[in-house]
């Protein structure tokens, strides 16, 4: 019997840890958040800025996968004017073609004076996101 044991015993000490040295738990790598920047140049607003009421303003974003393995897969557009609470005006599934780099512009009407502020969220397909607020003072 206790030549049994002593056979037994080593052959189970090593199963289990065996075992618990299998069963660690994999990292997996999400990837890198989507970039976004505001175009420039030409009539793109790309920075904080005041204008008039009635103005119309033309705002380009590019964003990129950042070459992770998630691909683009939403770009959320919010307002906000002066302190009421942010309300969505766009919600853009971007198309399987441009998933990996996308491009818009959007010509928005500023009517209300006070401050307004954009915020442009872009999301990947692993929920990670990454924001742009660009923020207008609206006077008359």
């Amino acid at each position: 019997m206790k030549t049994f044991l002593k056979l037994v015993v080593p052959f189970v000490l090593l199963a289990a840890i065996l075992v618990a040295a299998s069963c660690k738990k994999k990292q997996v790598y999400i990837g890198e958040p989507p970039t976004i920047a505001f175009k420039t140049g030409g009539n793109y607003y790309a920075a904080n800025d005041t204008v008039t009421a009635g103005d119309t303003v033309l705002i380009g974003i590019n964003a990129t996968d950042n070459n992770s393995p998630d691909k683009l897969a939403q770009l959320v557009i919010r307002k906000k004017v002066n302190e009421n609470d942010k309300e969505t005006i766009k919600d853009i599934r971007i198309p399987e073609g441009q998933n990996t780099s996308y491009s818009a512009d959007f010509k928005f009407v500023l009517l209300t004076e006070g401050t307004q502020v954009y915020t442009f969220i872009v999301t990947n397909t692993h929920g990670l996101q990454t924001e742009k607020t660009i923020t207008f003072t609206v006077s008359q």
